[in-house]
């Protein structure tokens, strides 16, 4: 977020803190349910963007694979479909000594 942006919305992130207000009390005060969210990520899936087309003096509508994919995306994360994290490990440290005598 960009400086002037968050200081244009610092009030909110302080009322939300002062007030405690959650993050599913922020979204219910301004209609965001489950099942509107759900609705509109539904109809973004099949997301088709206009274009006209100066032959047919008409618009020609082609599937918007970038906003597809990025609804997609959001479904993947809210069903926690992505794979967890793999254990790291710790880096295996080799050290080679070459004898210079010896060559």
């Amino acid at each position: 977020m960009s400086a002037p942006a968050a200081n244009a919305n610092a009030y909110r992130y302080v009322a939300a803190i002062r007030g405690r207000i959650s993050m599913q009390d922020s979204l219910d005060a301004v209609g965001l349910t489950v099942e509107k969210i759900a609705q509109k990520l539904a109809l973004l899936i099949d997301a088709q963007t206009p274009k006209w087309n100066p032959a047919k003096e008409d618009w020609d509508y082609f599937e918007d694979g970038h906003l597809q994919l990025a609804a997609l995306d959001m479904i993947i994360k809210l069903r926690n479909l992505y794979p967890g994290e793999r254990a790291r490990q710790d880096p295996v440290v080799v050290n080679v000594t070459i004898n210079a005598a010896e060559l």
